[in-house]
């Protein structure tokens, strides 16, 4: 039975068609295991043949089991559901609110920008007038410096001017 099983494998991995696959077998054992589901399942379980009379009680059973099991899951799968669309929710609400702080962040930089640019502006045009300033200092600086220089030879003028005029007074 397993050399058949192999030999059913063996021909599923080598053409495109299962079904053209064990018609085309040449092992009459092969073909028939498969062709019948019983006997393929007997096949796999080691050679026990499932039962398959089953009771109606045994059924009805099988079907309610069935039946409560599906409740299960669909009562599961509304709590997933549920969970999921919450999830999704909060997920979205937090999106829209990183968005707005983003774009809101986004403003206050660009507000940052052009003020920074401005100050730039600004403290090139007061390094300007500070040089200017300086500029003007010096050329005052220079001109006192001159008139302190004139001062002094107006005075030592002066001082001859006087010694001179005391001199004829005297005479």
């Amino acid at each position: 039975m397993d050399h058949a099983i192999n030999a059913v494998f063996e021909r599923f991995k080598s053409t495109e068609d299962p079904a053209a696959s064990i018609t085309s077998m040449s092992d009459s054992r092969a073909r028939s295991t498969f062709a019948q589901p019983s006997m393929a399942l007997a096949a796999i379980n080691g050679g026990a043949i499932p039962r398959t009379g089953v009771d109606g009680e045994s059924a009805l059973r099988m079907v309610e089991q069935a039946a409560d099991l599906i409740k299960e899951y669909e009562r599961r799968f509304v709590n997933i559901e549920a969970d999921a669309r919450s999830f999704m929710s909060r997920i979205e609400r937090d999106r829209v609110a990183l968005t707005t702080k983003m774009e809101e962040l986004q403003d206050k930089l660009e507000e940052s920008e052009t003020n920074a640019r401005s100050l730039e502006g600004a403290l090139r045009l007061s390094r300007l007038e500070l040089d200017e300033a300086r500029l003007k200092i010096k050329m005052l600086e220079n001109r006192f410096n001159e008139a302190v220089s004139e001062l002094f030879q107006s005075s030592s003028y002066f001082q001859i001017i006087q010694d001179k005029l005391g001199g004829l007074k005297s005479l």
